[in-house]
């Protein structure tokens, strides 16, 4: 396995979380690369020059940020039930950067004068 077993395949049953492999000091590394990943993915829908769809916006913002949201998943999930020093300390250091991250993102798709006049659900972060 990679030395990091959020940067690889989880080849446990049911694709389960290898728990006996995560330790607490690869989340902050996981953590950075799943939101430059999501950032980066995010960035390409509202960049992209093809007329919108359903497809090429909603479908593939939908199947942004994967390596992001597994790592939170477990995360938060260990930090709930079986936490530690180490862990509050993540916490305590990644929660705001992960909240600025799900603020900033909505913002960063309405490039366009249209989806900027349109904002009935905005969240309460924008």
């Amino acid at each position: 396995m990679v030395d990091n077993p959020f940067f690889g395949t989880w080849t446990t049953p049911f694709g389960l979380p290898p728990f006996s492999c995560i330790r607490p000091e690869h989340f902050p590394p996981a953590f950075e690369r799943g939101m430059l990943e999501e950032w980066e993915e995010i960035s390409l829908i509202s960049t992209s020059r093809e007329t919108p769809t359903f497809g090429n916006t909603v479908e593939t913002m939908e199947c942004s940020g994967r390596l992001l949201e597994r790592v939170g998943k477990v995360f938060f999930n260990l930090n709930a039930s079986c936490t530690n020093d180490a862990l509050e300390a993540i916490a305590r250091n990644w929660r705001p950067n992960l909240s600025s991250t799900e603020c900033e993102l909505p913002t960063m798709c309405s490039s366009s004068s249209e989806s900027q006049n349109y904002t009935p659900n905005a969240p309460s972060c924008l």
